[in-house]
């Protein structure tokens, strides 16, 4: 989300899996995709890091026995609302 921040030109969107409240400054619009259970951040604090940004949330169930793994081997749970945003958003 940092990077996203950044501004660049030409950049479209940005998509956050299990990232960091960073990025503060992005004027672009996002996917956010956090586990419910995940083990860095836990539910909530992504909930209320994502309504300081032009975000949507993705809530995904719990993801494998380390949640913070969603990008990995959650693919099934986020791939649709990604398919969604991107159709949405992409160019």
């Amino acid at each position: 989300m940092a990077t996203c921040g950044q501004n660049w030109p030409g950049v479209i969107g940005c998509v956050n899996f299990a990232g960091d409240a960073g990025g503060k400054t992005t004027q672009v619009p996002s996917l956010w995709l956090y586990a419910e259970n995940d083990l860095y951040w836990g539910a909530e604090p992504p909930k209320q890091w994502h309504k300081a940004h032009v975000a949507e949330f993705f809530p995904a169930p719990p993801v494998d026995t380390d949640r913070h793994r969603l990008l990995t081997v959650g693919g099934l749970l986020w791939s649709p609302s990604l398919n969604a945003w991107l159709k949405k958003h992409g160019p």
